[in-house]
């Protein structure tokens, strides 16, 4: 170097600035014949300016500059990249960085592009990252491939950093935004949270307890409701529960379940303004998701409604409330039961019956259930019939009765009263004498009793049975048709 020297280096000077103009600070000034120490720089830019004003002739200044990786940072906020970045990181480099912020505040890192090679435990090119000044600092990670980091944050106001690429394959690298963080759930006024505040990097955001959500302004929380519930089981509440529900809600909630399955829902306590009409506050409960389903009830008032049970594998409950009065509200309990009836009849023969947890087969009238608990077989048609009052049925009604059966009701009252049979329905072959199938009634239980009378054709039979403590029916039916047969009442 050669400047002309003065005082201070008044005239002729090189300066140079850290930074990318001539405000920022100020690295030294120089004049004279003395060569500088090495300058570098806190950050990517540097600012040189060269001024010559007196007539002093000299050779003037040559330097030598490079990029270099690594260094002390003191700074609260500024970006870190790899070597050459964007264009791929030079081979066999090992950059160390140590960034220290103001006292009182950790340090925050926030990756915005990285692509190191990729190796399962990062053996060959790498970034490391510990949480302090030191490499023997507690290790926040060491991190390759092509995936961003999740952001990370220092316990103090100092953070670590080494890279390391090898001799071999080379990529774009990393950069990195680093910035002084501030835990402002830490405050007294609990970052101007009602209820809970969550730190996140560079910035907080509020949460609400369980049964509330977040009002419009992001701070203060209000009684929440509805939403999609894909559980098996759980409970619904309004909103504020066991405290009053605010006016003017309307929540809904969606309740899906698995396919082949249904939800059943039950009231633990109930109170809602309203009575009958249920035209203030209210809920529905609806099998489907839409608010046209099948409505099974709109409630409201003080009684607890039944248990409740969809059609299918979802169900909407909708709750409503108007501006006036409030009441404690609902809570209620749902839960999800498999329907195996729905698929195949749960393979029952006949019939088969939903119940919680499994389900039953049944048989039609005149057929009991087979050992195997899923088929039926013909019932004995032999029935003795103490009872008041009851209904009697041919074998297999409401379908047609099978040929070749004989069946015999024995009914028997108490002493002094009568046995009186009506007919709601009446379908037996016709015949004039009914000598085919037939229905008779006599008038006790012996083959010596009277006959009552001999029944068949289509036409409904008034009552039966005169008087007498004892009536026993008959039915004969012959191979020779296969009609509908009639169905009995007997009334005491």
């Amino acid at each position: 170097m050669d400047l002309y020297k003065s005082s201070l280096c008044w005239y002729d000077y090189i300066e140079v600035r850290d930074g990318y103009w001539r405000k920022a600070p100020l690295l030294g000034r120089f004049c004279g014949d003395k060569v500088p120490d090495v300058l570098i720089s806190t950050d990517s830019r540097m600012w040189i300016e060269f001024r010559s004003s007196s007539n002093w002739v000299g050779k003037g200044f040559a330097a030598v500059y490079e990029a270099i990786c690594g260094g002390e940072i003191t700074k609260d906020s500024g970006q870190i990249q790899s070597p050459n970045y964007p264009d791929d990181y030079r081979p066999s480099k090992e950059c160390v960085w140590r960034i220290t912020v103001a006292e009182g505040y950790n340090v925050g890192l926030s990756f915005q592009a990285f692509e190191i090679e990729r190796h399962d435990s990062c053996a060959y090119d790498y970034l490391e990252v510990r949480d302090g000044p030191l490499e023997t600092s507690p290790l926040i990670g060491r991190f390759c491939g092509y995936d961003k980091p999740e952001d990370v944050r220092s316990t103090s106001h100092t953070l670590w950093m080494k890279f390391v690429s090898d001799g071999t394959v080379n990529k774009a690298g990393f950069a990195a935004n680093f910035f002084k963080e501030e835990d402002e759930c830490s405050k007294p006024d609990n970052g101007g949270c009602e209820q809970r505040c969550v730190n996140t990097l560079g910035s907080f955001k509020c949460a609400c307890d369980p049964g509330y959500e977040l009002a419009p302004d992001k701070k203060s929380c209000e009684a929440a409701c509805g939403g999609l519930l894909s559980k098996l089981n759980g409970t619904i509440t309004t909103p504020g529960w066991p405290k009053e529900y605010p006016p003017n809600k309307n929540c809904v909630w969606q309740v899906i379940a698995p396919n082949q399955y249904r939800i059943s829902m039950q009231f633990e306590a109930f109170e809602l303004e309203g009575n009958e009409v249920c035209k203030y506050d209210y809920v529905e409960v609806r099998s489907g998701l839409s608010s046209d389903s099948k409505l099974h009830g709109k409630y409201c008032g003080t009684e607890v409604p039944e248990v409740i049970t969809s059609q299918y594998n979802n169900m909407r409950i909708e709750f409503k409330s108007d501006n006036t009065v409030s009441k404690k509200g609902f809570k209620a309990h749902f839960f999800s039961d498999k329907d195996e009836c729905s698929k195949d009849n749960g393979g029952c023969q006949h019939e088969c019956i939903n119940t919680v947890g499994s389900y039953v087969c049944q048989c039609r009238h005149g057929f009991v259930l087979h050992e195997n608990k899923h088929d039926c077989k013909e019932a004995e048609c032999e029935h003795k019939i103490h009872s008041p009052s009851g209904t009697l049925s041919s074998p297999n009604w409401p379908d047609k009765y099978p040929s070749r059966k004989e069946c015999t009701w024995d009914i028997t009252a108490t002493p002094g009263h009568r046995v009186k049979i009506s007919f709601s329905e009446f379908e037996i072959e016709q015949h004039q004498e009914c000598a085919y199938d037939h229905l008779e009634a006599f008038d006790g239980d012996t083959d010596t009793a009277a006959i009552l009378g001999r029944l068949c054709g289509s036409k409904v039979p008034s009552r039966w049975c005169p008087p007498g403590t004892r009536c026993t029916c008959a039915s004969s039916l012959t191979p020779r048709c296969n009609a509908r047969a009639s169905k009995l009442h007997t009334p005491q």
